[in-house]
């Protein structure tokens, strides 16, 4: 028997369900009779990748998994991660709870798992890094302006001398640095004419060479970046060409190592040969600062899943297992940067949205494709939340600031003075009190905390920020509860984003132009429900349509017939 879990974020059911009428999804449309779609499906609250995901490993809510966010308030800490009192929850060592990896081990079933949220560092044989693992990652990408006329912040461009060319233009040369705060290699770019016009890019530095279009991503180029050797991507635009200027965009991708993993070294370098260097979330980080276009996030975004595909591929057809884990981030980015833009009054940013978002499904399916001829295997395609589009932001913080129950550190201003502040937000939705107040006093700024928040309105919309506040002792409805849990729970409106960041801004402000859509309101709404859909020969012994994330464990292991401790979920398998 194998079991294949395929975790494809953020996908929302109602949404593939209309791409799938709509012929957009055929390989799924083509195994529906032998489909089994759980449509009450519920996620966790937060509904966080790292909660929902370490829902499905442990089969225990928040409260006992002790993954109450992606990010984790421990100030004593020694995996710190973005500040100096919080932790990773997407890292497997967040986790309290045993995870299945290590269950189904110890029964003697072999497993590959590939990219799968929370198993990175591995807990078990033949787990491969990718997503949210940055133990590959060496740099981000970058933008460089080049230039023949002078322009601030531009990288000179200029003609090549002694140059002996049939064209009318001359070839263009730059010099430009690669990682700089890594004190990174110098490579020279040299813009090539055809035809009287600047048609290509190449690339040349460290015996490496490239020639690529524009508006095409380039081949691979292997960089040196302080002993370790990393790989990036280039693409090019031509911004203006004039009768004696002409100014280009240059841009590259993020530069990851070799692919992290505990494979055999065997079978690591067959793995990399066949599915090719990681990419990364496809330049997520750029576009949010305004570095990457559109066009140029979604590439590199669609190319970071084609690799998932090829992964996919390459465990099929030579890697025996009992059991695949694999994951996708497409949708949750490419449905955080464009959901909300599908309902737009502009009808060209309208029909770019909806033709990403159509897109990104039918590269989901091709995904699905993969595992339809394996016809005795169980599959489970799940998403840990779904996505609903938003408007505005509240920087949680800045607001606490203005209330002066926040201090910044004085050496770190990004980061919370903890020991001076009263009140302090960790995101995704966890107010935490200074517990050093007198008693009386950490009772009254809780209470007052609470009725001030679910007052609060929005200066522009009038709408209530908050659909609702627990205290943490009532939490346990949510499943939270615990030293990882705020005293106060924060349960946004659909319409707000909540931010930890702390800045010189006010604190209310519209959403980013990339983060158009969410997942942080209550898992009850709709938008919300995750996918659960089972595809294999005992689609037709389910019958119940309610399911939790909770359940994926206990029936998994009731698959294998392997028994387990107390946990939350329940096997849906009667």
């Amino acid at each position: 028997m194998k079991v294949i879990v395929l975790s494809i974020d953020a996908a929302r059911p109602d949404i593939l369900e209309s791409q799938v009428k709509l012929g957009n999804m055929p390989s799924l449309e083509g195994m529906l009779d032998r489909c089994f779609m759980f449509k009450q499906c519920e996620t966790t609250y937060p509904p966080a990748t790292a909660t929902a995901h370490a829902a499905m490993i442990t089969g225990c809510n928040p409260r006992t998994s002790g993954i109450t966010g992606n990010l984790i308030y421990d100030p004593g800490t020694s995996c710190c991660y973005l500040y100096s009192y919080t932790r990773s929850g997407l890292d497997s060592r967040s986790l309290l709870a045993t995870p299945v990896w290590k269950t189904l081990s110890e029964g003697g079933l072999k497993q590959l798992i590939i990219a799968f949220p929370l198993s990175w560092p591995p807990v078990v044989e033949n787990t491969i890094g990718g997503f949210y693992n940055y133990e590959s990652y060496l740099y981000e990408d970058e933008l460089y302006i080049l230039s023949t006329a002078p322009s601030r912040g531009a990288i000179p461009l200029k003609p090549i001398p002694f140059q002996e060319v049939e064209e009318t233009l001359p070839p263009l040369e730059a010099t430009f640095q690669i990682a700089y705060r890594l004190n990174g290699p110098f490579f020279k770019a040299i813009l090539l004419p055809e035809n009287g016009s600047y048609a290509k890019l190449m690339i040349v530095g460290d015996g490496e060479q490239l020639v690529f279009a524009p508006k095409t991503w380039s081949d691979w180029l292997k960089v040196d970046l302080n002993g370790s050797t990393g790989y990036l991507k280039f693409r090019f635009e031509i911004i203006s060409q004039g009768h004696k200027d002409v100014t280009i965009k240059l841009v590259h991708s993020e530069i990851y190592s070799s692919i992290v993993s505990n494979l055999d070294s065997k079978l690591s370098s067959a793995f990399e040969k066949a599915v090719g260097h990681f990419l990364g979330v496809g330049g997520a980080y750029g576009f949010s600062k305004g570095r990457l276009s559109q066009e140029e996030f979604l590439e590199l975004l669609f190319e970071s899943h084609d690799w998932v595909k090829r992964a996919l591929r390459f465990a099929i057809k030579e890697v025996t297992w009992d059991i695949l884990w694999i994951y996708t981030p497409l949708l949750d980015f490419l449905q955080h940067a464009f959901l909300g833009k599908t309902s737009s009054e502009n009808e060209s940013e309208k029909a770019f949205a909806m033709q990403a978002i159509r897109e990104g499904y039918r590269k989901v399916d091709e995904l699905l494709n993969e595992v339809k001829p394996l016809k005795d295997v169980h599959v489970f395609a799940v998403s840990d939340h779904g996505m609903c589009p938003l408007k505005r932001q509240l920087r949680v913080n800045n607001l606490l600031r203005e209330f002066k129950l926040l201090y910044r550190r004085a050496d770190k201003p990004h980061e919370i003075d903890i020991d001076k502040s009263k009140a302090f937000f960790i995101e995704p939705c966890h107010i935490f009190l200074n517990k050093h107040m007198p008693r009386s006093e950490f009772e009254d700024l809780k209470f007052w905390l609470k009725s001030v928040l679910l007052q609060l309105k929005d200066p522009v919309t009038g709408e209530r920020v908050f659909e609702d506040i627990m205290l943490k002792e009532d939490s346990h409805k949510l499943g939270l509860g615990g030293d990882r849990t705020g005293d106060l729970v924060l349960i946004p409106s659909p319409n707000h984003h909540l931010s930890g960041m702390l800045t010189e801004d006010t604190p209310f402000s519209e959403s980013p132009f990339f983060l158009t859509a969410s997942h942080e309101t209550s898992p009850l709404h709709e938008e919300l429900k995750p996918l659960l859909l089972y595809l294999g020969p005992l689609h037709a012994s389910f019958s119940q349509t309610r399911a939790k994330l909770l359940d994926l464990y206990p029936t998994i292991l009731s698959l294998f017939k392997i028994r387990h401790g107390e946990v939350d979920g329940k096997s849906l398998l009667a």
